[in-house]
């Protein structure tokens, strides 16, 4: 399939008839490429492809809270008169046992009172086709099956869907569903459920019948109460979400703002006090040490030094009276032996020449003389001084020096912090926007929880209703054996419907492992870690992803960067339409939103040019950049740029990309 030309008259933010060619010029060059500010209609191009084709069945119709014909009266410009009306026109091409046909599709509708007119009128090969017209939307499935075009068209709300980890599992399972085809096979077996229930109720007594009937009725009273709370479940979701998108652009523009720095205004002004008390205080440290010993270090050498002369001092006074101490010993001695008659001269002399010598010996190299002459309890204060009191001292200062120049750049910082929080009165009216959303969102998100409790409730009931209805149609069972043909047609239906869920099951696991093949290689060709994840399945229960390393490190997709688990998103929408074996063109709306550049560059040169033999890329400038349209220009066939007139609120489409 190849689409070709889309024309619009009078619908969204197109004003008048505009028209876009998107035939792929060659098979080199596949990639349609349209840039467009925000709210110049991008989205609009792919809502108007959606709503040619499949009418109210079709996603933007179904994502909305509104009706199908609000919805069509909410498409008409707003400039023009809702009698005057709008259009959408598709052509587009499909292969049909080899033979290339031409449908062109025109949906016109215009609103008349309270209500809308919408007519539908199909072209094939250039002449209308008036069966086609009639049960286009029985014979859309041929061309391109609704439950494969979201796999094909998609935008930056459907990647960041798969992206979240944990909202994952409920995309993938209804793409799956769609690719496969599991909801036929899902509603076979709850048709074959009612037909066995209904087989069963047959041949009942009066009695027994009123009751199977009464339980029957309160069965499907209460499933059809499940299928409107599922319905409304919906419509919250798709409440909340457009509220959450809301809330989370105010979000980020009240930080660009500065807005979170007011809220915490009040904690950093009494942290800068506390900062402020604590530089006090620690200056109070400095100069009371600064009034004790810490002074003392400046003369440090020279406190040393004294402590060294004075000890020196004593030292040589300890020896002058040793020396004397000595010589008076020596003197009594040597006069006592003198008076001896047992020691003769010779003795005398060796005697004297021994105490001589060791008199030497006990004498200083050479005497210090007196400077200081301090008292002995000033000099052992000095030698503490050098020892203790200065080195604490030292390492006293330093510590409350560092403590000091620490609180000082604290505090500089702070006051930076507070001069760059802006007046509450500049962001006064955003505050207010942010706010608004925040109570729209909060609203929104408890109808939703109350809805899904609403439903869980209803569920429980039918859990109940059901085991119930089941107890009597098996009280009816022996009259059930009596009745060979309700007996036949039970045991076959029941047959039929395990034969069924085997099959849905055999289905399920041969795809899935197919499925997660080209999913992981399309991954693998993505991402600019090459060898990040080696291995992925898909959990066929509850259809989450199982990613492991090289090393065989089972990896939790949260642990991906908010990139990676992107391109994770798009390998899966590309896995997902390699496997549905079908030549479709591929719509991709803002597709780089939260990519780096080396990821953006990576889907430019592997993804883009390959994603089909057709792609149409919706794309703001600062997702297609300069750069990177160097890099996509070889592969791109066609590019526009769409042009918004604020007086007007129009859009225009021209030729050229943001020239």
């Amino acid at each position: 399939m190849t689409l070709d030309e889309l024309k619009l008259s009078n619908f969204g933010v197109y004003a008048g008839f505009q028209s876009i060619t998107l035939t792929p010029t060659s098979q080199t060059t596949p990639v349609v490429l349209v840039g467009g500010l925000n709210g110049a209609g991008k989205s609009t191009l792919l809502n108007a492809i959606q709503l040619a084709m499949y009418g109210r069945l079709a996603p933007c119709v179904t994502s909305s809270s509104k009706s199908y014909n609000a919805y069509l009266r909410n498409a008409i410009h707003r400039g023009k008169d809702p009698a005057e009306g709008a259009s959408v026109e598709l052509a587009f091409r499909h292969m049909t046992e080899g033979v290339d046909s031409e449908i062109r599709l025109r949906r016109i509708w215009h609103c008349a009172g309270d209500s809308v007119r919408e007519r539908l009128e199909v072209d094939r090969d250039g002449a209308f086709d008036a069966f086609l017209s009639d049960h286009w939307l029985e014979s859309v499935d041929q061309y391109l099956p609704l439950g494969v075009v979201q796999l094909v068209f998609f935008d930056g709300e459907r990647v960041e869907a798969l992206a979240d980890p944990h909202g994952s599992s409920d995309a993938l399972r209804a793409a799956m569903h769609g690719l496969l085809g599991l909801d036929v096979v899902d509603q076979l077996v709850t048709d074959l459920g009612i037909y066995v229930r209904r087989k069963r109720a047959a041949g009942a007594s009066p009695e027994l019948q009123q009751k199977i009937e009464s339980a029957e009725s309160e069965l499907r009273t209460s499933e059809d109460l499940k299928r409107q709370l599922v319905a409304k479940a919906a419509e919250f979701q798709n409440i909340v979400d457009i509220a959450t998108r809301t809330f989370n652009e105010c979000d980020v523009e009240f930080a660009k703002q500065g807005g979170p720095l007011i809220d915490r205004r009040a904690d950093i002004e009494c942290r800068y006090e506390e900062l402020r008390r604590e530089l006090s205080g620690a200056e109070d440290v400095l100069r009371e040490l600064a009034s004790a010993t810490a002074p003392l270090l400046v003369v440090a050498d020279l406190v040393s030094g004294a402590a060294k002369q004075s000890e020196d001092e004593h030292l040589s006074q300890d020896a002058d009276r040793t020396q004397q101490l000595l010589q008076l010993r020596d003197k009594q001695i040597l006069r006592e032996l003198e008076s001896s008659t047992g020691v003769d001269a010779a003795m005398l002399l060796q005697i004297r020449s021994v105490f001589d010598k060791d008199r030497k010996t006990r004498s200083l190299p050479a005497r210090t003389g007196i400077a200081l002459d301090l008292p002995r309890s000033i000099q052992h204060h000095l030698r503490r001084t050098c020892e203790s009191t200065l080195p604490e001292a030292r390492s006293a200062l330093a510590e409350a020096q560092h403590r000091v120049e620490s609180l000082r750049v604290d505090c500089a910082r702070i006051e930076q912090e507070l001069a760059s929080i802006p007046h509450p009165d500049s962001v006064a009216k955003l505050v207010q926007t942010r706010s608004e959303a925040l109570g729209r969102l909060k609203s929104a998100e408890s109808r939703l929880q109350s809805t899904r409790d609403e439903l869980g409730s209803v569920r429980r009931k039918i859990k109940v209703q059901t085991r119930e209805y089941e107890r009597l149609l098996e009280s009816n069972a022996l009259t059930l054996l009596r009745n060979a043909d309700n007996l036949r047609a039970i045991r076959h239906a029941d047959r039929v419907s395990d034969t069924v869920k085997d099959f849905r099951l055999s289905l399920l696991g041969r795809n899935s492992v197919r499925i997660a093949s080209l999913v992981l290689d399309s991954l693998q060709v993505l991402l600019r870690k090459q060898r990040l994840i080696d291995d992925l399945k898909i959990e066929t229960g509850s259809f989450s992803l199982a990613l492991r390393t090289v090393d065989g490190t089972i990896l939790d997709p949260q642990q991906l960067s908010a990139g990676e688990r992107q391109l994770l998103a798009v390998a899966l929408l590309w896995g997902l339409a390699r496997a549905s074996s079908r030549p479709l063109p591929v719509i991709i709306d803002t597709p780089l939103g939260r990519l780096d550049s080396s990821h953006r560059q990576h889907l430019v040169e592997r993804y883009f040019p390959v994603a089909s033999h057709q792609v149409v890329l919706l794309s703001t400038d600062e997702e297609v950049t300069p750069t990177l349209w160097k890099r996509l220009r070889p592969y791109v066939g066609r590019s526009y740029t769409l042009v918004h007139d604020d007086s007007t609120n129009a859009s225009t489409i021209t030729e050229g990309y943001f020239q």
